[in-house]
């Protein structure tokens, strides 16, 4: 979570250094339509606007990419045991990963489940097969 916020920050400093870059260019092309002796610099211009917006898609991109990375971790299904004090067989649920709790969880059949003080939940499908 923490990464996400630089990210969105850093991508803002950068935003508006260009914007302010961009200001600046301005006023020096007014001032050097005023004095024609001195010469032009346009191709410089170009290329900081190419690297601004290669800048911002790139950090776009990899906002993206994690973006969709965390939401697909969060919909990934996990096994979820219950072992009871005196059953003799588990009971066995399936849940997705951001539907889980610390004592309580809500299956994919949208059944919620709370887990007593002597029961005991196992977690399976939680790490990179």
């Amino acid at each position: 979570m923490l990464s996400k916020i630089f990210l969105t920050l850093a991508v803002i400093c950068g935003a508006a250094m260009i914007l302010r870059r961009g200001a600046r260019s301005v006023a020096e092309r007014e001032s050097q339509l005023q004095a024609p002796d001195e010469p032009t610099s346009t191709s410089a211009s170009g290329e900081m606007r190419f690297a601004a917006y290669a800048f911002l898609a790139i950090m776009l991109g990899i906002g993206s990419v994690l973006f969709v990375q965390d939401w697909r971790e969060a919909k990934r299904v996990v096994t979820i045991t219950l072992y009871r004090e005196g059953a003799s067989e588990p009971v066995v649920y399936e849940a997705r990963k951001d539907a889980l709790e610390s004592r309580a969880f809500t299956t994919l059949d949208g059944i919620r489940v709370v887990v007593a003080s002597d029961e005991r939940m196992e977690v399976s499908g939680l790490a990179e097969d």
